[in-house]
């Protein structure tokens, strides 16, 4: 059975995201990460707002990862503009994917086919 690490609230940080990737070399798998979105990276953009999927191979990360699910800031990026920010991720037993959001308290579900 493949393992599925899911990862939440990480606030667009790169150095988190690589330091629980680094945490997960042990685990066979791969990763989902939720991305909460950034509010005090100026005077670099805004960034996250999106949930990444991080593969492994032979039980290790290799090292790219690809945003899986995107959009859900709305047209503006930003920690009191953003329309939802991911925060909270939950893997279904049908396979399904949750998602939680924190601005209106949503539950995405994606569902796998």
């Amino acid at each position: 059975m493949q393992t599925i690490a899911i990862i939440s609230d990480i606030h667009a940080n790169l150095p988190a995201l690589e330091a629980v990737v680094d945490d997960l070399d042990t685990r066979a798998g791969e990763a989902f990460v939720a991305f909460h979105g950034s509010w005090n990276r100026a005077p670099l953009p805004q960034a996250g707002y999106n949930v990444a999927f991080a593969p492994f191979t032979d039980g290790a990360p290799t090292g790219q990862w690809e945003i899986f699910a995107d959009g859900f800031a709305g047209e503006e990026l930003g920690p009191r503009s953003a329309a939802h920010r991911p925060v909270g991720l939950a893997l279904g037993p049908d396979g399904s994917l949750y998602i939680s959001d924190s601005v209106i308290g949503r539950i995405w579900r994606i569902v796998f086919k």
